[in-house]
Order: structure tokens, then C-alpha cells, then sequence
């Protein structure tokens, strides 16, 4: 019994440390494409590489998705708009690997970041 319990607790590293639920991603606007902008009744399609030389992938933007403009909310009916008014070369994506849904978008620099470098 104690052998058993023994080597379960050794090999319990290896069960805990699967893949990620969520990967993120930095992007830049020339990169982004939207397919379908987002509305209440239809959740909203991007497009954008997922890696350096990956061909665009299709990321869904939902209700539950969080989009900060500076570290300011903003809407997710004007993420179209953003790509053509506000360019940046710092765009944060969080995802979910298992259903391509985007958890937050961050635009340009957020309070976040500018916590972060100093």
C-alpha cells in the first residue's frame, strides 16, 4: 500500500502539468482582419496568425470577451473601427485553445503594462 501511494505522489507532477487552457498572443493591427463584426445576437470573427509564419486563424469574439482601448473598456460593436482609427504594434489577445474564443483584447498600452515596466 505505502509502495503504491508512494509512487502515485512521484507521478503526480506529470498529471497536473497538462497543456494550457488559454494561450496569448501579440499582435499587431496590420495583422488583424475582421471577418464579422461583433452584435448581440451573433458573436464577432477575426482573423490573425497565431504564431511567426502561421497562416490566420479564426478567433471568435463573444459577449464574455473583455476589449480595453489604453486601459479603458471599450465596446465590442467598434472593434472595426479600432483597426481602422487606432493603430498600434501592441496588441495583447488571451484565447482559448479549445474553442478559439477570445478572453480579452488589449489595445495599445493598458494600465496593466505600464505597471508592469516599472
Amino acid at each position: 500500500m505505502n509502495y503504491r501511494l508512494f509512487a502515485f505522489i512521484l507521478l503526480l507532477p506529470f498529471f497536473a502539468h497538462g497543456k494550457s487552457l488559454t494561450a496569448n498572443l501579440l499582435t499587431s493591427e496590420k495583422q488583424i482582419k475582421v471577418v464579422r463584426s461583433f452584435t448581440d445576437s451573433k458573436y464577432g470573427i477575426i482573423k490573425t496568425p497565431l504564431c511567426y509564419g502561421c497562416q490566420p486563424s479564426e478567433l471568435k469574439v463573444t459577449k464574455n470577451t473583455q476589449l480595453m482601448l489604453k486601459g479603458i473598456g471599450a465596446n465590442l460593436e467598434d472593434i472595426l473601427k479600432l483597426t481602422l482609427t487606432h493603430k498600434s504594434n501592441d496588441i495583447r489577445i488571451q484565447y482559448y485553445r479549445n474553442n478559439m474564443t477570445i478572453n480579452y483584447i488589449l489595445w495599445g498600452e493598458s494600465e496593466l503594462d505600464s505597471r508592469l515596466l516599472q
